[in-house]
């Protein structure tokens, strides 16, 4: 799904409403996946885990551009949703994780032909 991404977060902080609005969104292909650990998996690391990640393109060798961890769904409106989750930052083996929270503004795909004046290419969610 092709979505317009803003930060809600910077560092794991909140960041203010002028600070999102400002901020010019991510746009990418969002794509969201459960994993099962593995059998050598440690146990504090839960069985079940939901990630999202946005992607530059939408073929499955796509560049990503950022990914959320232990994923929940949080606000889900005509405007968007709201995903909240944990982001690493740093080297991947030693990184920490941090909180992070994404609203996501699906976009429709520009049919071939289509015009600004054709009309918004949002997609409502119903």
């Amino acid at each position: 799904m092709l979505v317009d991404l803003y930060l809600l977060r910077e560092d794991g902080r909140k960041r203010s409403a002028a600070q999102v609005q400002a901020s010019p969104p991510l746009r990418g292909h969002l794509r969201v996946g459960t994993h099962r650990a593995g059998p050598t998996a440690s146990p504090d690391v839960p069985k079940v885990q939901t990630t999202a990640g946005l992607h530059e393109g939408a073929e499955q060798c796509a560049r990503i551009l950022c990914m959320l961890e232990f994923v929940r769904i949080t606000r889900l409106s005509e405007r968007g949703f709201v995903f909240v989750g944990l982001e690493r930052q740093g080297h991947p083996a030693v990184g920490v994780r941090v909180p992070q929270a994404w609203w996501c503004v699906p976009v429709g795909e520009a049919a071939p032909g289509a015009t600004v004046e054709s009309g918004p290419l949002e997609v409502p969610l119903a």
